[in-house]
């Protein structure tokens, strides 16, 4: 609501923004109209699919549905620790797509998320800023190389497109900011602010972005704006509150799953034996896939032995990713003394900030996906022997990608039926349930299907739940009173599940 009343307060703003965008459309280069219709039809195919990961038929799903049915009911990671994940992004997916029950419906938000960053590069490389310190030949390169990185690596566009992904639209916000500022924004901007703090609230691996807030606020501090500082700072209180809020309705814990901030008493606060097993478990899957090494071998293998068996096991194309990225930013460092933009140093030590937080936390690269592409943008754009490269050269490789794009596209359509859907999006996979009552409120446990390795709960009927806990009830009368646990003095904990004592 506040964004919607800034809307309309700023809407002469907004309409200078929208023409800005569509006027003179129409006169634009063939190639480019060309290579965005491509990458649309493409995205549109795969929106209108099949969910393409496991994360979105577990648990994306069932946390949308709760909002748009429930909004924020106390306990509810009681019946599924990862219903307790809470994402601003989870909550943009309610607010902008309409309940269809049993018809893929979830995912048009980030098919949006997909073709709108396709457009953003695309336009980049075609109509560069050529007041930017670095030359536009070089910025257009840069957005070229990012955007076959978020083409040909399937969890960026094409994986946030089948799915309700909620980290690309983190990748998506730090190339903004990143190739804004390499387009010549000297100073630092309110955008500073905004972005790292929502981004957080998106999912909390974004807190290193934060340093970004803190350097703003010291600029504001230094023109001794301190009434504009003190504006900004209770503006991003309204960003972080409601999102801090919400995880202690969701499970008691302000920083869940971080469980050692334990600041609240609530009676439906999550257990925190099995909170502290599935930070455990989240921390060294993301170290190496339980797939290919057993998670106590990895637990149990020390630092700096790990990190061999961590890059061993990545896909190929974050394995390449990584590469060209260490690459990078060491091409990068040796030249940011010619950098003269001091916004633009903070911005690299934030990014490392982040990247060393996180191969500590959790290095799954998708989590990381803005910073890694920052690195290989910033080193291009700032090579000057670039500048002897033809623009014929990169247009003639986006028609080569636009066309295996397209040719990739209608063979989806012509040899999977799941990929045909031109009227409506394809219909999520139902699985038979089995129904416990807990208090009066009816459960649906789903069996597994599709030949998954594990039970999902999909589009099922609120409340899913996936194994009953003997501890689990109902703190009221109705769902929207929400699930607490027992007293579990009379249970014991074994095989990262509680047992009755016998």
């Amino acid at each position: 609501c506040l964004l919607i009343i800034f809307t309309i307060a700023r809407r002469k703003q907004v309409r200078n923004l929208f023409l800005k965008v569509s006027v003179g459309f129409g006169g634009r280069d063939l190639i480019f109209c060309g290579c965005l219709c491509c990458f649309i039809l493409m995205i549109l195919i795969l929106n209108a699919g099949p969910f393409m990961m496991d994360d979105s038929d577990s648990y994306h799903i069932q946390a949308v549905k709760w909002i748009q049915e429930y909004g924020s009911v106390p306990g509810v990671a009681n019946l599924h620790l990862r219903f307790g994940f809470n994402s601003s992004w989870f909550v943009s997916i309610a607010l902008f797509s309409f309940p269809m029950h049993g018809l893929k419906a979830y995912g048009a938000l980030n098919g949006v998320l997909s073709i709108w960053i396709c457009y953003y590069l695309l336009h980049k490389i075609f109509y560069p800023d050529r007041t930017s310190q670095f030359q536009g030949k070089r910025v257009s390169i840069a957005s070229f190389l990012v955007l076959m990185l978020c083409i040909f690596i399937w969890p960026m566009i094409r994986g946030s497109a089948a799915s309700l992904n909620y980290d690309f639209i983190s990748t998506c916000c730090i190339i903004i900011l990143f190739v804004e500022l390499f387009n010549g924004e000297e100073k630092l901007e309110i955008e500073w602010l905004i972005w790292p703090v929502y981004l957080f609230t998106v999912r909390m691996m974004n807190f290193p972005l934060l340093i970004l807030c803190f350097l703003y606020v010291v600029h504001l501090l230094n023109k001794r704006s301190r009434r504009e500082a003190l504006t900004y700072f209770f503006g991003l209180l309204i960003f972080a509150i409601p999102f801090l809020i919400r995880n202690c309705i969701l499970s008691g814990y302000i920083l869940f799953p971080a469980y050692q901030i334990d600041l609240f008493s609530f009676d439906w606060k999550a257990d925190r034996r099995q909170l502290m097993e599935i930070t455990r478990y989240i921390k060294y899957f993301n170290r190496v896939n339980p797939m290919f090494q057993p998670l106590t071998t990895t637990a149990n293998t020390p630092f700096p032995n790990w990190i061999m068996s961590w890059f061993i096991n990545l896909f190929r194309f974050d394995k390449l990713l990584l590469i060209l990225s260490v690459f990078a930013y060491v091409i990068f460092l040796f030249r940011i003394r010619k950098v003269q933009s001091r916004s633009l140093r903070y911005f690299l030590l934030v990014m490392i900030c982040q990247l060393i937080c996180w191969f500590f936390i959790a290095p799954d690269p998708r989590f990381v996906y803005g910073s890694l592409l920052f690195s290989i943008f910033a080193s291009i754009a700032s090579l000057p022997a670039l500048e002897n490269i033809s623009m014929k050269m990169i247009r003639f490789s986006l028609t080569i990608t636009s066309t295996v794009i397209l040719i990739y596209s209608i063979s989806k359509v012509a040899f999977n039926m799941d990929y045909r859907n031109f009227l409506t999006p394809h219909k999520i996979p139902v699985p038979a349930v089995k129904k416990i009552v807990i208090n009066n409120i009816e459960m649906h446990i789903p069996e597994k299907i599709l030949g998954n390795w594990n039970p999902r709960c999909y589009d099922t009927e609120l409340p899913c739940l996936y194994e009953p806990d003997p501890r689990l009830e109902a703190r009221g009368k109705t769902i929207r009173d929400g699930f607490r646990i027992r007293n579990y003095d009379h249970y014991i904990f074994k095989g990262g599940e509680y047992k009755m004592d016998e």
